[in-house]
């Protein structure tokens, strides 16, 4: 349990939005309606990949250094940075003296949870194709 710092790529949509994928962390990626939302999105996501990759005992990649990074069209690069120390606190946080002060803390962190909960289904989805144990009907739902 560290801190990190990626390179993330972001992507400008038709609507206004970003799209933005993380090369060096296989299946982490997210998106939002502004710069400002894609930004935090991608903390979000980033951390909650880590995390995910720390519980599962993954190796952790090196970061690319963001000069390295291949680029397209109107596309650019930034750092992001990661806590996941301070990031499973707010995912485990079990502290009876710790009072989520507004509904919009509250439905942030369920927004977390459940992201979590998605990607480790597609991780143990992506797990089992590669063992050859998945069936076509093997769906991951939302």
């Amino acid at each position: 349990m560290a801190k990190y710092i990626y390179p993330a790529i972001f992507a400008p949509e038709n609507d206004g939005g970003f799209s933005v994928t993380f090369p060096d962390i296989k299946g982490c990626y997210t998106c939002g309606d502004s710069l400002e939302e894609s930004l935090s999105m991608a903390e979000d996501a980033l951390s909650l990949m880590l995390v995910h990759l720390e519980d599962e005992k993954r190796q952790i990649p090196a970061p690319s250094g963001i000069n390295e990074l291949e680029m397209h069209g109107e596309e650019f690069a930034s750092l992001i940075s990661a806590d996941t120390i301070l990031y499973r606190k707010t995912l485990n946080n079990k502290d009876e003296n710790v009072v989520i002060v507004s509904e919009l803390e509250y439905t942030e962190l369920d927004r977390i949870r459940k992201n979590a909960e998605y990607l480790a289904k597609i991780d143990r989805a992506i797990d089992q194709k590669n063992a050859g144990t998945m069936m076509e009907h093997d769906l991951i739902e939302e």
